[in-house]
């Protein structure tokens, strides 16, 4: 039961400056118009051609507050002053600064482009593409304000909306994927008679159009977990608790074409790029399916590491990386492993922040790994409904070390140096 709920808890984790931003151009279709399904107007516009690589922007949880690009790692941070700032660590110099467009602005207005404005209580999740960097806002609690997508230049200029959804249309903290053209993700909407549906959309990266792909059925999980080549991978769960790994053609999705399945009380899997991993809870091991070459190969896990769940997987150094948590005395402890492609070895790495807990990667470049090693605790000031009190602030520190000192385990860390 407990291998169930872990397991379960997973795959629900499976969401002087420049001018003043403005929502010149938002979500045109046309231009002031709201993102919204174009299934409700009958007949669907054609959607553009896309362009560009296919891929998987965010992190195994869905968007959250950092996203990772080529040259460096971009976060949403809370400072002493309680702003929300969009900060930026640059791989080259290995110093984070403000995500600032304009020399000698003094970071303490709105009109700095750096600073985020959360006074309604909306908090965004933060994306990047390679190109430019989105800021996904899901709408207010009393619903005065929808869900929204911003779209910033990678220097934190020319901020501005791109798309705001209607009313009841709610972007899912899920995984997105983007090429050059659009973004993907899971829009959950809800109608004027309560009734509730998730589709599949495509979001135009230009002017905001939204179109749907497909709709999720009713009677069953629906989830995004990965992209190659021209295809969505979505996986579903049906009513016997067996998952099925699906691909959706992402330039004609007729339908869903399935790939592989198991069953929930025997494997869990994992997708890293074109890759499916399974782990088999019982001969504890795992297998590699590549739906490139449509190769299939056993990693025996010699060591015989007992794996509760298997949270994400991701290729460092020609190796994969896992986060997982192991069963030891009827408890899962999370850590952090590699696993050796030619030998099917698996080996702890034992890399832990200050805090005790498994390092956290954030992004790689050439040979280097960019994680958090430590967090600085402070004490800040905040005023809640004209009452002032204290509140403790956790800001991360980054430090990088090589590829081959990471997946041996061993803490050669060369620190970064903090905005603040």
């Amino acid at each position: 039961m407990k291998r169930l709920v872990a397991t379960l808890t997973a795959c629900l984790l499976l969401a002087g400056c420049a001018a003043p931003r403005s929502d010149a151009g938002a979500a045109s279709q046309p231009a002031s118009a709201p993102a919204q399904s174009t299934q409700s107007t009958g007949a669907a516009p054609a959607r553009p051609a896309a362009s560009g690589t296919l891929r998987i922007i965010s992190g195994p949880g869905g968007p959250g507050s950092a996203a990772a690009a080529e040259n460096g790692f971009y976060t949403l941070e809370t400072g002493e002053d309680g702003r929300c700032t969009l900060l930026f660590l640059d791989y080259a110099s290995n110093q984070q600064t403000r995500l600032c467009a304009a020399p000698g602005c003094a970071h303490d207005s709105e009109a700095c482009t750096a600073c985020v404005d959360i006074s309604g209580g909306i908090t965004p999740s933060l994306l990047c593409d390679g190109e430019r960097l989105y800021l996904v806002f899901g709408s207010s609690s009393d619903g005065s304000e929808p869900a929204r997508v911003e779209v910033i230049e990678p220097d934190g200029s020319g901020r501005r909306v791109l798309a705001r959804f209607s009313s009841g249309q709610e972007p899912d903290p899920d995984l997105y994927a983007a090429d050059g053209s659009f973004l993907y993700f899971l829009l959950s909407e809800t109608g004027a008679d309560g009734q509730s549906k998730r589709s599949l959309c495509a979001l135009d990266k230009t002017n905001g159009a939204l179109y749907p792909l497909m709709d999720a059925p009713e009677d069953t999980g629906f989830w995004l977990v990965g992209a190659y080549d021209r295809s969505l991978l979505v996986k579903t769960i049906d009513s016997r608790n067996i998952h099925h790994l699906n691909r959706l053609d992402a330039d004609a999705p007729a339908g869903l074409e399935e790939l592989a399945s198991w069953r929930l009380s025997q494997q869990y899997g994992v997708v890293d790029g074109d890759c499916l991993y399974l782990y088999d809870y019982d001969k504890q091991c795992f297998t590699r399916q590549s739906f490139s070459d449509g190769q299939t190969r056993e990693l025996p896990n010699p060591e015989g590491l007992p794996f509760e769940s298997l949270y994400s997987v991701r290729t460092i150094g020609g190796k994969a990386f896992l986060a997982a948590d192991l069963a030891e005395g009827g408890v899962a402890r999370n850590s952090n492993f590699c696993l050796d492609f030619t030998s099917g070895q698996i080996r702890e790495l034992g890399l832990l922040d200050n805090m005790g807990h498994p390092v956290t990667v954030c992004g790689t470049s050439g040979d280097r790994v960019y994680v958090i090693d430590r967090y600085a605790t402070r004490q800040v000031q905040e005023s809640f409904g004209g009452m002032v009190s204290t509140v403790e602030r956790v800001t991360p520190h980054y430090a990088w070390l090589s590829a081959e000192d990471f997946l041996a385990g061993t803490a050669n860390y060369n620190a970064c140096q903090p905005a603040f």
